[in-house]
């Protein structure tokens, strides 16, 4: 998303990053070349969207009940990310990973979640999986993140060679 509208409808107080996030349910992403769902580059839902997050200047946004199959690289991937719940998330046979949260410094302490989920490695379906080189979740080059819930199944996959 880009920091302010852009083109002839430019304006420096809408704020893109910042609003809310409505409904996100209910949606499913498989085959893709990289990402089943990508929050590219910046996602961090405030009451006041241009201004500053803080402790009292956030929304929470959900995303659930999504599913993410057989996607090249990961399920799920957030760069940089507010306070946002992950919760019935369902994620199988990613090349690298089930979810992805890189950065979730833009949130109040644990309002970053992931909650009540599923992350498999490989399913009976998948023969050329390594699960080697594959993570279930990748958490953030900071702190704040609070994951709960979260089952991880078939990881046990053994290299080829």
């Amino acid at each position: 998303l880009h920091e302010h509208s852009m083109g002839p409808s430019f304006s420096s107080s809408i704020c893109p990053r910042g609003e809310k996030l409505g409904v996100f349910r209910g949606n499913v992403a498989h085959s893709n070349v990289r990402y089943g769902l990508r929050i590219h580059e910046e996602l961090t839902p405030r009451l006041h969207p241009c201004s500053p997050v803080s402790d009292t200047n956030y929304s929470q946004g959900t995303i659930e009940d999504y599913t993410g199959w057989k996607n090249m690289r990961n399920g799920v991937i957030s760069e940089r990310t507010g306070a946002l719940l992950f919760t019935d998330i369902k994620t199988c046979d990613n090349l690298l990973g089930g979810i992805e949260i890189s950065i979730a410094d833009y949130a109040p302490f644990k309002q970053m979640r992931v909650e009540n989920s599923v992350v498999v490695g490989y399913s009976r379906g998948n023969k050329s999986g390594d699960t080697s080189k594959m993570r279930g979740v990748v958490g953030p080059r900071s702190e704040g993140m609070f994951i709960s819930g979260v089952g991880f199944y078939n990881w046990d996959m053994p290299r080829r060679e």
